[in-house]
């Protein structure tokens, strides 16, 4: 296999390990945050992007940008939501 193949295949693999693990924490979000909703429209982006790569269809390198970019903006802003003082437990239980 060509250098520059193997380095786009495991770039690619990333990437979609990736968009995994952001529909997962997308998924995970409060319904109270107001960020949940910003979140499931990301989260649909996510998983269209994820299913067209199973079928073998290839989204641009924009697009999985733009997905991965704005899931890491909604979750960091959806961070900072979380009081300082929430213990374990009530972070735990905000999930549920």
């Amino acid at each position: 296999m060509h250098e520059t193949s193997k380095k786009n295949t495991l770039m690619n693999s990333n990437q979609i390990n990736l968009l995994k693990m952001m529909a997962e924490r997308l998924e995970r979000l409060n319904v109270d945050s107001g960020w949940a909703r910003r979140a499931s429209g990301t989260r649909g982006g996510v998983i269209r992007a994820l299913e067209q790569i199973q079928q073998g269809i290839s989204p641009s390198q924009d697009s999985i940008d733009h997905l991965i970019n704005r899931s890491m903006e909604i979750l960091s802003k959806a961070a900072r939501d979380i009081p300082d003082s929430a213990t374990p437990e009530e972070i735990s239980s905000q999930e549920n």
